[in-house]
């Protein structure tokens, strides 16, 4: 079964995150179980990992089902497109989940965004994937529409 990432999840860092999250989780329940401890949670899970066991009806609890999940993230790192954005400024929480909505729904499911600050940018973004990169900033722009504003300052 592939995994579903939900919007919490969006770049290969979360999911690496999730990975520790996951390991860490199985320890203390292997630990718990030794001790004759029962808690219903061993360890308070972070939103990610809430959002991610909740969105594809995963219970942690059950025996092997932590190792198992560890396997099915490793295997999603193998198969995620990773994409790259600079914007000129720091975006908001926000903006980020809207953009990684965007991408998984638009274009591929299995997008993660990593997003970056690129001060030179000034107004606009820049977007790079493995092969290409795609300038939508301010200053591309004028650099592409130089000769026009050329012509248009010389009254031609």
């Amino acid at each position: 079964m592939e995994l579903k990432m939900p919007m919490t999840i969006a770049t290969k860092q979360d999911i690496l995150r999730i990975q520790r999250e996951v390991r860490d989780y199985d320890v203390l329940v292997v630990q718990n179980n030794v001790r004759k401890t029962a808690t219903q949670s061993p360890i308070p899970l972070s939103a990610g990992l809430k959002d991610l066991v909740q969105l594809n009806q995963i219970n942690l609890n059950e025996k092997n089902v932590p190792k198992k999940l560890i396997k099915q993230l490793e295997k999603t790192l193998k198969q995620v497109i990773l994409f790259h954005m600079s914007f000129a400024t720091e975006p908001s929480d926000d903006v980020n989940q809207k953009l990684i909505a965007w991408f998984r729904k638009e274009v591929d499911p299995k997008i993660l965004l990593n997003i970056g600050i690129q001060p030179t940018i000034s107004v606009g973004a820049v977007l790079r994937t493995n092969r290409t990169q795609y300038d939508f900033s301010l200053r591309k722009h004028l650099q592409n529409s130089q000769k026009d504003l050329v012509k248009a300052l010389r009254g031609e």
